[in-house]
């Protein structure tokens, strides 16, 4: 995962300061920026399943059920942010055209990047279902890049909702 938000973040910084895959793929630096972001992210996705499961002590029905609603509301949470956003959030198309901006009066005012802390909510949903207790630090340490590393790269391009 760290690679793949090292990634993502290089990318979009070369592309905000100097325009880079504009220069080189014109009209198609958003694609060329996909192609980029992409693999290292379903590397992550096939790793996953590596995971340890079964080394936490919690009960079958704590384990679904809790897990269950964190996965559905990390489902919710993201489906609210691309709402907002559009599916070119997915990857970063914000940064190849003039941002959107966040309307004030949806997600975006409750959290500052819904769509990472969907990811991180859904991951931990996955992990306390698997009741593992690696994949719920999976989950703490994706939520901290996202946010601290990945989102402010992100965010130095676009304007925010206030």
């Amino acid at each position: 995962m760290a690679v793949a938000v090292a990634v993502n973040s290089a990318s979009v910084r070369v592309e905000q300061r100097w325009r880079l895959h504009t220069k080189v793929f014109g009209r198609w630096a958003a694609l060329a920026h996909a192609g980029l972001i992409i693999p290292p992210w379903i590397a992550f996705l096939a790793a996953s399943g590596a995971v340890p499961k079964g080394d936490l002590a919690v009960s079958d029905v704590l384990a679904s059920r809790v897990g269950g609603i964190l996965q559905g509301g990390g489902v919710l949470v993201t489906i609210l942010g691309f709402k907002e956003l559009g599916l070119g959030a997915l990857i970063n198309l914000d940064q190849f055209r003039p941002p959107v901006e966040p309307t004030a009066a949806r997600i975006y005012r409750v959290l500052d990047d819904p769509i990472y802390t969907g990811y991180a909510l859904g991951t931990a949903g996955w992990a306390l279902r698997r009741r593992s207790t690696s994949g719920l630090l999976l989950a703490g340490f994706m939520y901290g890049l996202l946010t601290c590393v990945q989102s402010p790269i992100e965010n130095s391009h676009a304007r925010r909702a206030g």
